[in-house]
């Protein structure tokens, strides 16, 4: 009996393991995603063209269609204003959303939440 209870407590903790993995959410699209013509340089009409089709793919899924109506973060993504995004640029502007995530941004006040370190 002792057997049948550690496989059956041993399959389940593989089953949730497994589900906890497919879970995992795999975060924003590599910048090789976003440079359709392999130029090494993202210009705005890619960005837009796949930022379209990522919200599409998700609005067929089912994912919720929150902040529709935010402006696109191309300018704030192309920092020397050249209208291209290099792969220097996506990198930089995304560890800065990470900063600003959680309380650490200086326009919003509070710690991070309870298990999160400020970074």
């Amino acid at each position: 009996m002792k057997r049948v209870t550690r496989l059956a407590a041993a399959s389940a903790l593989a089953v949730f393991g497994i589900g906890s993995a497919l879970a995992f959410n795999p975060g924003p699209p590599p910048y090789v995603y976003f440079d359709l013509n392999g130029d090494g340089y993202v210009s705005q009409q890619e960005f837009e063209e796949v930022r379209a089709q990522r919200r599409a793919e998700r609005a067929q899924l089912g994912y919720p269609m929150r902040n529709l109506n935010r402006p696109s973060p191309f300018q704030m993504m192309d920092q020397d204003g050249d209208g291209y995004i290099s792969a220097t640029e996506m990198d930089s502007y995304r560890a800065q959303m990470r900063a600003n995530r959680w309380g650490n941004s200086p326009n919003v006040p509070g710690p991070c939440p309870r298990g999160w370190r400020n970074q």
